[in-house]
């Protein structure tokens, strides 16, 4: 859900040479749409296997759009440079604003969804579903919301990644990043923003480091 929306973003920049920063709508717009599709057969399931239809949709999406040259070309997609305006961005360095920007956009969102009606219909969901549709909440329409509010936000996500390193290839989005992400969430709390944001932070600096003692062994 995430590299689908980079690829998208990656192939609509470099084939009509659009700035990917321009793209991020898009990618936003595709992300959602796949949640709202993964949330269809997701439906009908509950509990553990969730996860499993979740995962099952990965693996379609790699097995399948990951291997298509209309899509990834010859698996190699160079972004057009990055532009916004007048400005131009020579480096992934120069898009640090954009990428604060995005990210304090995406942060509010969610803080204003975390105190909306929704996430307390979400809530009482979680809790018990039959009391929560007494209750005048439709279960089905709330899941297919949530999948789409997670399609959205994991679009945006994409749509950064293929911006920031302006690459993207077949093997960019393995599936064990798929446990990585959600390992993150699990260590973090389910939830809690600044958890996820410790837990991705302490994961980039360790991954720096591993980085860090390749290059001085090699």
């Amino acid at each position: 859900m995430v590299g689908l929306p980079a690829f998208i973003v990656a192939k609509l920049s470099a084939d009509h040479h659009i700035s990917p920063v321009l793209l991020l709508p898009v990618a936003l717009v595709i992300g959602a749409a796949l949640g709202a599709v993964v949330s269809l057969p997701a439906l009908r399931v509950s509990g553990f296997y969730v996860a499993i239809v979740t995962l099952a949709v990965g693996l379609a999406i790699d097995q399948f759009f990951f291997t298509k040259s209309w899509l990834i070309g010859t698996g190699n997609l160079t972004v057009a440079t990055p532009t916004l305006g007048p400005i131009t961005f020579a480096s992934s360095h120069s898009l640090y604003p954009v990428t604060a920007a995005a990210f304090i956009v995406v942060l509010l969102c969610v803080r204003a969804l975390y105190r909306s009606k929704t996430a307390r219909a979400f809530l009482w969901l979680k809790s018990n579903e039959d009391a929560a549709a007494v209750n005048g909440i439709n279960p089905g329409s709330y899941k297919v919301l949530a999948y789409t509010i997670a399609g959205a936000l994991a679009g945006i996500a994409g749509g950064l990644t293929a911006m920031w390193v302006q690459r993207v290839t077949a093997n960019s989005f393995p599936t064990n990043l798929s446990f990585t992400y959600l390992l993150i969430v699990v260590l973090a709390g389910p939830g809690s923003v600044a958890g996820v944001l410790a837990v991705a932070v302490a994961a980039e600096r360790q991954r720096r480091g591993r980085n860090g003692i390749r290059q001085r062994g090699g």
